[in-house]
């Protein structure tokens, strides 16, 4: 069976791959904009608390990281979950897949970095 020339561009251009998940996505165009943003997600491959995030990104305002992580969460691609008093933030699968494509597609243009 033939591939389609969707299926065929999909599997040799990351670049179109991502501009897929975006149109499915629309938050994400302005979230892998934005340095921070991408750096905040990066950091959520493994859970972290509130804490932590605090002390990985010192230089944002602790009411413009909240905000940081809510617009990720309406994104689908943070989570959180409390355990005992503190409160944790994970990437989920759909944040992890965004930043493949993302990275994919950054290493395409700008080479490994």
């Amino acid at each position: 069976m033939e591939r389609t020339e969707l299926e065929r561009t999909s599997v040799a251009d990351p670049y179109a791959e991502l501009m897929r998940f975006v149109e499915k996505h629309p938050l994400c165009y302005y979230i892998m904009r934005s340095a921070i943003f991408l750096q905040v997600l990066k950091s959520l491959i493994n859970a972290k608390s509130v804490v932590k995030l605090k002390i990985a990104f010192p230089y944002v305002e602790e009411s413009d990281l909240e905000q940081i992580l809510e617009v990720l969460i309406k994104a689908n691609l943070v989570s959180r979950f409390r355990a005992g008093s503190k409160e944790f933030y994970y990437a989920t699968q759909l944040g992890k897949k965004f930043l493949e494509l993302y990275e994919k597609t950054k290493s395409k243009f700008l080479g490994a970095t």
